[in-house]
């Protein structure tokens, strides 16, 4: 695929450009009023930041669980909307980056952080710290933006996602929201008035939190995975062969964010894979490939999976 042929791009690509244009237009428009803050703080909050996109807790094919709200979250109580639109995107786009996710990518995760805290934070205003219905309204309007539009919802349109799996996805969410916003205000208290025994209290308090959460999601997103196997295993028993598969795509749909899937049979004797079934439709797939040929005939012989992260050679 040309990745710079507009056309050419599918819906997810498309929004996330639009997205990416749309957080440099408002920037413009709200710099020019009230410009950018540069604090020594911002050091740290970035760290923190590489500290959050490190090794996120994983929640099946859509994103990754991490505390990365609450910098944008305390930025705002700190400097206002801009400034922390403006350094959010920056702390993101560098650390997203660093882990590989790719330029294109990491420019996306950045401007949905960015764009949420700087709409919701425009809307509520600054000083949402010396008014709480205000501040209990910019919450739930931040976690909209954020969740409901510029992260999840280019996904859930291009995957069509079922309601089951939206609901599963965003309780999740809110979960992790509450643990961010509750450890963003707190952060905010104890830099407003700071002493070195409340710094290294809440700095330590905060690990110990990030080390149970991780410990807990990782429990509960297992025990569900186990569960969907459960189901799968019931489902099957007793099945042809061809409704066995289809039961397995439909399921294994939820993990892989596949956009085609073939299943072959291994030949010992002609030292061949045979296909047996595909869901591929557009592209003609190869019916017979040798075991001494290519990623597929390396995958049979070697029996374990191989993930290739540049398709294009």
């Amino acid at each position: 695929m040309d990745i710079l042929n507009y056309k050419s791009w599918d819906i997810k690509r498309k929004i996330g450009f639009i997205q990416i244009l749309l957080y440099f237009i408002f920037l413009i428009i709200f710099t020019s009023l009230r410009g950018i803050i540069l604090s020594y703080t911002l050091y740290i909050f970035f760290f923190a930041v590489l500290l959050f996109r490190f090794r996120p807790v994983p929640l099946r094919k859509y994103a990754y669980l991490s505390l990365t709200n609450s910098i944008s979250i305390l930025l705002y109580l700190l400097y206002g909307p801009v400034t922390a639109a403006f350094w959010t995107f920056i702390f993101v786009f560098i650390s997203d980056t660093i882990f590989k996710k790719g330029i294109f990518q990491a420019m996306i995760n950045g401007s949905a952080f960015a764009l949420s805290i700087l709409i919701a934070g425009s809307i509520v205003g600054s000083g949402a710290t010396d008014n709480w219905p205000r501040l209990f309204l910019f919450f739930p309007l931040h976690y909209v933006l954020q969740n409901g539009i510029f992260f999840y919802l280019p996904e859930f349109i291009s995957r069509k996602s079922k309601r089951g799996e939206i609901f599963y996805i965003h309780s999740w969410e809110v979960f992790f929201y509450i643990l961010t916003a509750v450890t963003a205000v707190g952060a905010y208290f104890v830099i407003a008035e700071p002493t070195l025994p409340k710094i290294l209290l809440s700095a330590v308090g905060f690990l110990i939190l990030r080390w149970f959460i991780r410990i807990i999601s990782f429990d509960a997103i297992e025990g569900n995975i186990y569960k969907d196997l459960i189901k799968l295993q019931s489902k099957v028993t007793k099945r042809s062969l061809e409704e066995t598969i289809k039961v397995v795509v439909s399921y294994s749909n939820q993990y892989v964010d596949w956009t085609a899937l073939n299943l072959f049979r291994i030949n010992h004797e002609k030292e061949e894979l045979h296909l047996i079934y595909t869901t591929n439709e557009e592209n003609e797939v190869v019916d017979t490939i040798p075991l001494s040929e290519g990623i597929t005939g390396r995958c049979a012989r070697e029996g374990t999976p191989i993930i290739i992260r540049d398709t294009s050679a």
